[in-house]
This record gives C-alpha cells, structure tokens and sequence, in this order.
C-alpha cells in the first residue's frame, strides 16, 4: 500500500523528484514506490531512491491502517 503525493520538489542523491511514496516497509522513496512489505538490504539497494528513516514491515494486514494528507 503506498500513498503518494504530488505537488512539491526535492532533489535526492542529484535528482529532482516532484512526487514521492510513503511505503508499508517504513521508507519514503522517490521516483516509484516499493511494494516489498519487508525490509531488506536487497529492496533497499536495488529499489527506487529512499529514505528509509523506520525500517520496519508496517503490515496494515495485521490490523493498522496507513492514512496521510498530502
């Protein structure tokens, strides 16, 4: 499950980015979002740039939810 929001711009390791994707795995990556619930060394190097500040599965299955306001 990602939430993605749009209408701002940051630049991450050279790029510029104007939408970016809250993940259930606990990143924030810009240009996709990662749909690998579970943290991984493999996810976090061959996926989509990230900041991965809560390296967590955040698994809404188990009972929570992920809301935002963009």
């Amino acid at each position: 499950m990602n939430l993605s929001c749009s209408g701002f711009s940051a630049t991450v390791l050279g790029a510029t980015f104007t939408s970016f994707w809250v993940n259930t795995n606990g990143s924030v990556s810009f240009g996709s979002g990662s749909t690998d619930p579970s943290p991984s060394k493999i996810t976090f190097s061959n996926g989509p740039r990230r900041i991965a500040a809560l390296w967590r599965n955040l698994d809404v299955g188990a009972g929570g939810t992920l809301t935002g306001d963009c």
